[in-house]
């Protein structure tokens, strides 16, 4: 049996070095386990057994140069279509990278939608970190070993974003990540922050990137007859394998603070396709102005309260009968 280092040595459902299963594994029921490399995937968290309420204190970001060597391994050990997807991605984990605040003494983070990236990038700077995957995402199967190897063991769930709740108690973790994730959402976008939210400790920060629908490129594609989003492809994998909705830095503010955040930082940046200088002039010349016109939203913000708004105007149709739940972790009713 392979005993996995560093986190999973204090987990109890540790399982032998396996290949990866395309099964789902279920959010409810007895715990189970399997592992890919050092990487188990199990449907219970457990990191962090202090009862700490509050946030640990937080620092600076990473140095540059300790980021760019993440992403140069990176780039030279993975694979094709990974090693392109990360060249194309590298702007946006720098930019990242850039507001992953530092602990200040022992924490744990938990990284929604897990990257190898991002959660080498929590690894140097100190936490304890955990990552949770979608039920259906298979990515772990497809990821080389080499990524995974290189990424000290982590805890790794399956959990539906939309539908069930983070597998992982209240107040667990200081720190949180949702990369590119919320857009993937097809019908209840809130009830992520809202689980973000329970399992983050008085204090405790998030950081939530996603594509800006009014960025100064998508309204350029519009004049020219293109369609505005990012990434609005139909691929064959399943309904989380697309953007169901691209955001505008309001409308993200909007749900972050109804979910009981308060914002510490919201900016944009273009990882992307650079708009022309002609589109940036027009909107200057228009009176539209050139604030948060990057292509990508970087969100950071610290919990205050557990929960100010479950289905906030700005992005539910509050008068539909359809939108019915109960509790405030609770999915809605389709």
């Amino acid at each position: 049996m392979t005993q996995p280092v560093g986190l999973l040595a204090r987990a109890d459902e540790l399982v032998a070095r396996s290949t990866v299963a395309n099964s789902q594994n279920p959010t409810d029921g007895p715990a189970r386990a399997q592992a890919v490399g050092e990487i188990t995937i199990r449907d219970g968290i457990a990191i962090d057994g202090s009862a700490r309420q509050n946030a640990a204190p937080f620092d600076g970001p990473l140095e540059s140069g300790v980021v760019g060597r993440i992403l140069d391994e990176a780039e030279r050990d993975w694979v094709d279509p990974w090693g392109e997807y990360l060249i194309a991605h590298r702007r946006r984990f720098e930019a990242m990278a850039a507001l992953m605040p530092r602990p200040i003494g022992e924490a744990s983070a938990l990284d929604v939608g897990a990257f190898p990236v991002s959660l080498a990038f929590l690894d140097r700077l100190g936490y304890r970190t955990a990552g949770t995957l979608h039920n259906d995402d298979r990515s772990l199967a497809t990821l080389p070993e080499s990524l995974w190897e290189r990424t000290p063991a982590q805890v790794m769930c399956h959990f539906s974003a939309e539908r069930s709740n983070i597998p992982a108690a209240d107040s667990s973790f200081d720190f949180a990540v949702a990369s590119e994730v919320i857009e993937h959402m097809p019908s209840d976008p809130q009830h992520l922050l809202v689980e973000i939210n329970r399992v983050l400790r008085r204090g405790g920060q998030m950081l939530v990137t996603t594509p800006n629908i009014t960025s100064t490129i998508s309204i350029e594609r519009c004049l020219d007859g293109r369609h505005p989003q990012n990434y609005y492809y139909y691929s064959g994998v399943g309904s989380l394998d697309r953007h169901h909705v691209e955001y505008t830095p309001e409308l993200l503010a909007s749900l972050v603070r109804a979910a009981g955040f308060s914002i510490v930082e919201l900016t944009t940046v273009d990882v992307w396709e650079p708009p022309s200088e002609r589109a940036r002039q027009m909107l200057v010349d228009g009176g539209y102005g050139s604030s948060f016109r990057g292509d990508s939203i970087f969100c950071l913000a610290r919990k205050e309260t557990t929960l100010v708004d479950r289905t906030p105007p700005t992005m539910y149709d509050t008068g539909s009968p359809r939108l019915v739940f109960s509790g405030r972790n609770q999915a809605l009713t389709p």
